[in-house]
Parts: structure tokens; sequence; C-alpha cells
């Protein structure tokens, strides 16, 4: 379960917004700062010191009855109202302003800013992708930079505006949209990957994976279980089957697809597209001799920080620095094993991303400036979108 969500939450990363922050960007030498040191080292230290206690919080609200020595702890939550434990978040923030006024202060401040931001990456990334994907490839190829920017706003109005319908009318349907959305973004990884390293990878191949993936995705969870409920059909699983994240059953059901049909159109009319794309890039930024030499060995250390890590593994964190229930005389660290071990590989977490985003240059820019390469035509046929939609979507826009 951890493993599968930490993919999900790795794959927001792979999402358009992203990629097209990437591409603005003027300077590229922030990107390994920032990857290794501020998410890695900060944000992880923040998880560390804040997310975990809030878990531990839960002990001394009454799920835990004793712990250690036998000694009981609050035997129930405090009281909170008709809702009852559903409103123990806005119990505790308004105990907070009661008594920190100008914690809160900032605190709402910090809230309103993160959503702002995620709102405002994700809507501008939808726009501009229906304003150059849509748009400009299927109704007015010629459409300037000014129609382009015209189409990008009235898109992002009406999200906007769909948002803001679904929060007042439909709230449930937007929090099963965000849950589909976590998982959907981990479905274009193979995209990603045969764009940067594996040449392989067709587009029909990474086209049906996508389909595939998007379909179990929907099938564990609770939205594709209503849609399929209507019609008479009952799913056999819950949602998120044997403790597997639904990125994770999309991502094995996009490669089960995604593999073999690319391995049968590998030869197919854009291989030649293909391998231009990446003789560029193995020419322009490949690593040197003896960096390439330590592949394996990176490969070996990822591997083994991901099973203990996020992975099985981390199963051994629950009592291998003494037994979570034996209180603070059995935990020899001072503090619950689990905890201790997250720490330690925390920090060799850190020292992974290090070593990738330096010195296997995955995250720093080429040494000497590239030189474009002249690539072979779209190999894809002319698509002609038929006039009623071409004129439709003149209308709106």
């Amino acid at each position: 379960m951890i493993l599968s969500y930490a993919l999900a939450l790795a794959g927001l990363q792979s999402s358009p917004a992203f990629s097209i922050l990437g591409f603005s960007c003027r300077d590229l030498r922030g990107f390994a700062p920032q990857q290794v040191w501020a998410t890695g080292a900060v944000a992880g230290l923040v998880l560390l010191l804040f997310a975990i206690p809030q878990g531990l919080g839960a002990h001394f609200l009454g799920a835990t009855k004793a712990i250690g020595d036998g000694n009981l702890l609050a035997p129930s939550l405090p009281a909170l109202g008709q809702g009852g434990s559903m409103d123990l978040t806005a119990h505790v923030i308004g105990a907070l302003g009661r008594h920190q006024p100008w914690f809160m202060a900032l605190f709402a401040v910090c809230g309103l800013a993160a959503i702002h931001l995620a709102a405002a990456l994700f809507a501008s990334g939808a726009a501009t992708t229906l304003a150059h994907d849509v748009f400009k490839r299927f109704v007015v190829p010629t459409a300037s930079d000014r129609a382009m920017k015209l189409c990008a706003r009235i898109a992002l109005a009406m999200i906007f505006l769909a948002a803001l319908l679904l929060a007042t009318f439909l709230p449930v349907a937007e929090a099963e949209l965000g849950t589909l959305a976590l998982g959907f973004d981990l479905q274009l990884w193979p995209a990603l990957a045969a764009a940067c390293w594996i040449p392989w990878i067709t587009r029909q191949g990474a086209t049906l994976g996508l389909i595939a993936g998007l379909i179990a995705v929907v099938l564990t969870e609770p939205a594709g279980g209503a849609i399929l409920h209507v019609v008479g059909v009952e799913l056999p699983w819950g949602r998120w089957p044997w403790t597997i994240h639904s990125a994770g059953w999309g991502l094995f059901c996009n490669l089960v697809v995604c593999v073999p049909v690319s391995l049968a159109t590998f030869r197919g009319a854009g291989r030649q597209h293909r391998s231009i794309f990446h003789d560029f890039l193995q020419a322009q930024a490949a690593l040197t001799p003896r960096k390439a030499v330590m592949r394996p060995a990176v490969w070996a250390l990822t591997l083994v920080w991901l099973f203990f890590a996020l992975g099985p593994g981390a199963i051994i964190g629950n009592d291998f620095f003494g037994a979570p229930e034996g209180g603070l005389a059995a935990w020899r660290l001072g503090v619950p094993s689990l905890w201790a071990w997250q720490t330690i590989w925390w920090a060799l977490g850190v020292l992974v991303i290090w070593w990738l985003a330096y010195k296997m240059e995955l995250s720093t820019a080429a040494p000497h400036r590239l030189e474009a390469a002249r690539l072979s035509d779209d190999p894809r046929p002319e698509r002609r979108t038929p006039p009623w939609i071409r004129n439709f979507l003149r209308r709106v826009t």
C-alpha cells in the first residue's frame, strides 16, 4: 500500500502542468537543488517532524486504551458535535483559533496559498493543453499566439466555472474526481519513459496502455463500482484490491498492454522519427564512460531503497529498534521503532536523490550548447476535423 501510494504521489510530476513548468524555465541550474535539498531534504524532514506526530496523536484521542506499562490514555474523543469524529479537524482548528490566534492567522494564509497554488498550476496547465493540443491542432492550425492566449483564457474560465459548480452542487463527485486524477497522472509514466529513455515504446503501445491504465484506475475506485452498479454489475473486489492503490493497478495494466503492443508495432512508420530523436539525446546528453559504469550500482541502490523505505521491507522497521508496544523502556532510540526506521531511510533517500540528480546528471544541464537537430517529418497521417466540429469550436472560442 505504501509503495503504490508513493508511486501515485510521484505520478503528479508526470502531469502536463509540471511538464509545462519544466519547459518554461529559463535556467535549469535550479532543478537539482530544488529536487534534492528543497523537496527531498526539507520537505521530507517536515513530514517526519509534523505528519508522523499527527498519527501518534490518535493514541491520545482514544485510539489506544493502554500502552507500555498499562497506563490508560484518554478514553474517548472530545465532545465534537453532531458530526462526531468527522468534525475532529474543524474542532482542532477552532481550538487553535481560540488559544493561538496569531498562529491561526498564519495557518489560514498558508492554507489559502497552497490551495491557490495548486488550483492555478493545474487549471492553467489544462487550459494551455486545450489551447495547444486541441484548438491549434484540430480547429485552427494557423492560430496566432494571441488567438491561443484567448482560447486558453476562455478554457481557464470554463474550468473554474465547472469547479465552482461541482464544489457547490456535487462536492462528493469533486472529491472522487480528485482521487481519480491522482491515479490517472501515473499512467503517463510509460509515455514519458518512451520520450526520454525507451525508444522501443511506440505511440500505439503508449496510447493503448494509457487507456487500459485509466480503465483499471476507475474500476479499482468507488467511482467505477458506482458506474457499474447503475447497469446492474457488481464488482467482486472493493476499493484498492489487496491493499494496492488504484494507481498501482492502473500502471500494472498499462504495462501489460503497452509492452506487447509496442513490441508488435516497433518497426512501424514512426521508427525513424523515434530513432532520430533518441540519437539526438544520446549525442547531446549522454553520460561520460566513467559515470556510465556506475549505472548498475545506481539501479541496485535505488531498488534497495524503494524496497526497504517504501516497499515490503518497511515492515522490518516495525520492531527493529524495539517493540512498538513496549514504551520508552523498549525503544532503543527513544522513539517508536518505525519512526526511527523511516528517519534513517529518509536520510539515505536524500543521498540517493543527490546521486541521481548530480552524479548521474538527471537534473543537470548539458555542459555544452545544444545544437538543434532536424527531426524527420511526423509519420502520423494528417487528421482532418469534421467541418461541423470546427465551426462549433470557432463559435465557442
